[in-house]
């Protein structure tokens, strides 16, 4: 069976959605693999999952740590046992810092088409906002400075951002061809009876 979920990223203007499917006997240590990619971040800080819609209730899931506790092993759970059905509803939170909130829905169930549909995103918009911004509001207020050249900190914050920065840029094939790599990666892990935890460290997932 495969999920499709609707990932939005909380309080982001422009609008930044993916639509992922993904196999719904997914860990949430490999569904965290696969929206790091989808939405564009570089896994750089902690991440946890809250089930439900709610995140001053749900329960968590999250990397194993005995010094950040709080949240159940992330590895020990599926996507299908968190959010079994169409319309059921988690969120996913990365860097704590900066507090990117992202809203998940499961959109459908269903048997997958073949076996290269296991872990594809579907649709998409809106660029992931840059790491270590500062946050939602943050990021707004570099995207004006960005859209204002007269502005006293325009000049700081072009070299910040790298050079033009266009909020409405997603790449769609790039993303899928990350994607691939990396449920090729799960397969080969599987067929050799090992986990896919460290992938990080054994395979570059997100090159073309």
């Amino acid at each position: 069976m495969t999920h499709q979920l609707r990932i939005r990223l909380r309080d982001v203007t422009p609008t930044v959605v993916r639509e992922i499917v993904a196999p719904s006997g997914l860990r949430l240590d490999q569904l965290h693999d696969a929206i790091q990619i989808a939405m564009g971040w570089t896994d750089s800080h902690l991440h946890q999952f809250v089930a439900g819609a709610d995140l001053g209730s749900g329960a968590r899931y999250g990397p194993p740590d005995p010094e950040f506790g709080g949240a159940d092993n992330e590895r020990k759970i599926t996507l299908q046992q968190i959010a079994p059905a169409e319309g059921a509803r988690l969120i996913y939170l990365y860097d704590f810092g900066d507090d990117w909130i992202h809203d998940l829905t499961v959109t459908a169930v269903s048997p997958p088409d073949h076996a290269g549909d296991a872990l594809k995103c579907l649709a998409g918009s809106g660029a992931c906002p840059p790491e270590d911004c500062g946050g939602p509001w943050r990021y707004r207020e570099l995207l004006d400075v960005m859209a204002q050249p007269s502005h006293p900190e325009h000049a700081d914050t072009f070299e910040w951002f790298g050079g033009e920065w266009d909020a409405n840029r997603f790449d769609i094939a790039a993303v899928n061809r990350q994607l691939s790599n990396l449920h090729a990666f799960w397969e080969r892990m599987a067929r050799a009876g090992k986990s896919a935890l460290g992938k990080r460290r054994s395979i570059d997932s997100r090159k073309p």
